[in-house]
């Protein structure tokens, strides 16, 4: 918060960049076998009843974020950039590209739905390793017990030299604020760069971000200078939406947890041709996915018959088959059937005589 113009430098960044410091992970790297020796140098406890709280309080500080997911669990703890931890229950079957939806909910919780994972890598504190976003399992990389350091790698960068500074409020119409400091002499474009630096949104999701100063709407192609009554503390509106994409689905990523895949709708007879996708995501339910299946149907007017089909590539060995019916109460996920690649969801289409 600024309460009055200084000078000073002023750089807000946004490209690729790889050099950005993060927390020294040789320095935090634990030895199992001195765990012992270190809790009992550090700490005293007066009885076994105070001991057993204290597992019990630290076993209680990890939230499990999938408790649908009937697995063994692994404690893991994120850190981000700022120092900030997140401690969480996570399934031990879950695959890399899984654990970065996970990373990128927590690093970018407010803005979720408009980040991008490819701007984030994530290093494992035990191993001193980057992990890969791939379809590995976790537990090829990491353990009950890891820290996860969510590196980030976007940054744009303009440098304003010994400018006269202010502060602007970003305000959602949900009344969260964001402050930005940027120099009074600015343009409209910048001036909305440096906010999207500030919350770490990438280009190909600020279209869905609209901006209003005075009733008047502010454009990211604006290249004008906007000193039209600026002030310090001024305040700038903001509203978001998701924009539906050719086939009318509204593709949410909190609704697909997980990777992202798309479902190509097909009528199972082929008397209709709907050349239409909807999404979905390795971590969601079936009954979920059923449930969006079913009302995007309807949107489009289209009725059907029993209950669709999944056709899907390379089944995990023990079903041995590639198709699976939807339940509407089936509470497994995609993932647990092996399915993490887009896939073919084929519709007994009602067709009027």
């Amino acid at each position: 918060m600024i309460n009055n113009p200084k000078k000073f430098n002023f750089c807000d960044n946004n490209n690729l960049n790889n050099n950005m410091n993060y927390p020294n992970i040789n320095q935090r790297n634990i030895n199992p076998n001195n765990q012992n020796q270190n809790l009992n140098n550090n700490i005293h406890y007066n009885s076994d009843n105070a001991l057993m709280t204290q597992n019990k309080n630290i076993l209680n500080s990890y939230e499990d974020i999938y408790p649908y997911i009937k697995d063994n669990k692994f404690r893991i703890t994120f850190i981000t950039q700022k120092n900030e931890r997140k401690h969480i229950l996570i399934p031990s079957s879950l695959r890399n590209s899984e654990l970065y939806y996970i990373a990128d909910k927590i690093n970018n919780p407010d803005f979720f739905e408009y980040s991008d994972v490819k701007y984030i890598v994530l290093i494992d504190n035990n191993n001193n390793l980057f992990i890969q976003n791939d379809d590995n399992l976790i537990g090829n990389y990491i353990n009950d017990g890891s820290q996860i350091f969510i590196k980030e790698k976007y940054e744009y960068k303009t440098c304003y030299q010994n400018e006269e500074m202010m502060n602007i409020i970003f305000k959602s119409d949900k009344e969260k604020k964001i402050h930005v400091t940027i120099p009074y002499n600015i343009t409209i474009k910048n001036l909305i760069k440096a906010f999207f630096n500030k919350i770490k949104i990438p280009q190909k999701s600020q279209k869905y971000f609209s901006f209003f100063s005075n009733d008047k709407e502010l454009k990211l192609t604006d290249n004008e200078i906007y000193n039209e009554g600026f002030s310090n503390d001024h305040v700038i509106n903001f509203k978001t939406k998701i924009v539906k994409n050719d086939s009318n689905y509204e593709y949410l990523k909190s609704n697909c947890p997980g990777k992202k895949m798309v479902a190509f709708l097909k009528d199972k007879n082929g008397k209709r041709n709907l050349n239409s996708i909807i999404f979905a995501g390795t971590l969601q339910q079936i009954k979920n996915f059923y449930k969006e299946l079913k009302k995007y149907l309807s949107q489009q007017k289209i009725e059907f018959e029993g209950a669709p089909i999944i056709i899907y590539p390379d089944p995990i060995i023990f079903y041995q088959k590639n198709n699976l019916e939807l339940d509407e109460k089936n509470e497994n996920t995609f993932s647990s059937y092996g399915i993490r690649n887009d896939f073919i969801c084929q519709i007994d289409v009602k067709i009027d005589s």
